[in-house]
């Protein structure tokens, strides 16, 4: 089975890891975190120290593959370890090294290699290729028609909006493979799917089967689960999970950043604009820039937010300009946020093309606020309609929703609208991202 072959060689890799003394599964560590008392989630009392450093890892990889280039396994190995470590640091470099090092196993190993096949896929995710990855996938499921792939084609399902179909093949996985990863993937899905409830149930399940050594999701379950709270006002709960996420794991970039955007909802600029600085000099992407604009935007610093803008908008137009596509809608995201006469027009061309391999929720909701911000109040509403499809329930989300009504003409039901969003997001008026339906406020 594919995910199971992945497990053996992950097997394989730490016992040579341990032989080599690069991993080290401690038996303390244990350190004092924050106050999660209303939270409802235990403390995290595993080992702070358990794994494998992943810097250790690819150069013990690097290593075996200098000695033996054809040595697939070790190359699917280095490509899995770049793949990890593109996931800590949100650089893309590391895809590259990731993808040298899988088309290295294929040379070495034509046939009878899925493993290369799958990291394929996965770097086709990771770069917004989506149908692509399916492409990959479906191919590989023929040649391998055992193979467990339900796990990526659940990430590509939620990428285009298909949550249904995503959340049965998770709960397919965690049926038969009950493990924390799945339990956090399947918490995302049902969020997705605007299912808090089932959700919470997810990332706690994932919470209690955590295991030494998978520290990174460990973190991972409970910052998603503080962002769904986050996103529902409950800014203590969220704030305290972010802060054990990053006590277990050290620099966890979504943690710190979402700890930013609870700072923000609070009024502190000062506190949310220094914790996004510490994502944005991490991560390889313009999302901090853009959160740092917004917050200067509303900390009433408008000359900061329009340089932010302008840094990031010659990243993203140089990126494209080199046919990288994977940060169309970004650009279109900062176009509607700084909200210019006439950007209007490429920000709708841009999510246009980018619906043609992705149609998540937050791309049919930035999609119909540039549609909407053109007077195509009817194709604005039927990328609303796309977007209630998918089960989302976001305080955002309801809030376009609301303006497409009363663009419409349907202004009693705006009003029932907004009132739905604020029962469900009480301090979303407080946050830097409401800028655009200030003008919706009661």
């Amino acid at each position: 089975m594919m995910q199971q072959s992945f497990h053996r060689l992950v097997a394989t890799a730490l016992i040579g890891l341990a032989a080599a003394g690069v991993v080290w599964l401690a038996t303390g560590g244990y350190q004092t975190g924050p106050d999660l008392g209303r939270t409802g989630i235990r403390p995290y009392t595993l080992p702070l120290t358990a794994g494998v450093a992943t810097d250790a890892e690819i150069a013990f990889y690097r290593g075996r593959v200098q000695k033996a280039p054809d040595g697939f396994m070790n190359q699917n190995m280095l490509a899995a370890a770049y793949m990890k470590k593109a996931r800590e640091t949100g650089d893309p470099a590391w895809h590259a090294l990731a993808a040298r090092a899988a088309a290295a196993s294929l040379r070495a190993m034509p046939q009878g290699n899925p493993d290369a096949r799958l990291i394929g896929a996965q770097l086709a995710i990771a770069e917004h290729r989506f149908p692509d990855a399916r492409r990959i996938i479906e191919d590989l499921k023929r040649r391998h028609p055992t193979a467990d792939v339900d796990g990526v084609f659940a990430a590509i399902d939620l990428a285009q909006g298909r949550t249904a179909e995503a959340e049965r093949r998770l709960e397919r996985i965690v049926s038969g493979s009950p493990t924390s990863p799945a339990f956090a993937q399947l918490g995302l899905a049902r969020a997705a799917r605007g299912n808090d409830k089932g959700a919470e149930a997810a990332f706690r399940e994932a919470i209690t089967r955590e295991q030494p050594g998978e520290r990174l999701t460990s973190a991972d379950a409970r910052t998603w689960l503080g962002r769904m709270w986050l996103r529902r006002g409950k800014l203590a709960e969220a704030e305290a999970l972010f802060a054990e996420a990053s006590r277990i794991y050290p620099g966890h970039l979504p943690a710190i950043g979402l700890a930013a955007d609870v700072a923000a909802r609070r009024g502190d600029f000062a506190s949310a604009d220094d914790g996004w600085k510490r994502v944005e000099a991490q991560r390889h992407d313009p999302g901090p820039t853009l959160a740092r604009a917004r917050i200067a935007r509303a900390a009433g610093r408008p000359a900061d937010a329009e340089a932010l803008w302008g840094a990031a908008e010659g990243r993203l137009r140089a990126e494209l300009a080199k046919g990288v596509v994977d940060h169309r809608r970004d650009l279109a995201r900062l176009l509607l946020d700084r909200a210019r006469p006439g950007e209007a027009a490429e920000a709708e061309r841009l999510l246009a093309a980018e619906r043609k391999v992705r149609g998540d929720a937050e791309t049919l909701d930035l999609h119909a606020g540039a549609l909407l911000a053109l007077g195509q109040a009817a194709e604005a509403s039927a990328a609303v309609n796309q977007l209630k499809a998918t089960g989302a329930r976001e305080a955002p989300f309801i809030y376009r929703e609301a303006a497409v009504a009363r663009a419409d003409g349907r202004a009693l039901e705006a009003v029932g609208l907004i009132a739905t969003a604020n029962a469900l997001d009480p301090t979303f008026r407080q946050d830097p991202a409401f800028e655009p339906f200030k003008a919706l406020a009661p």
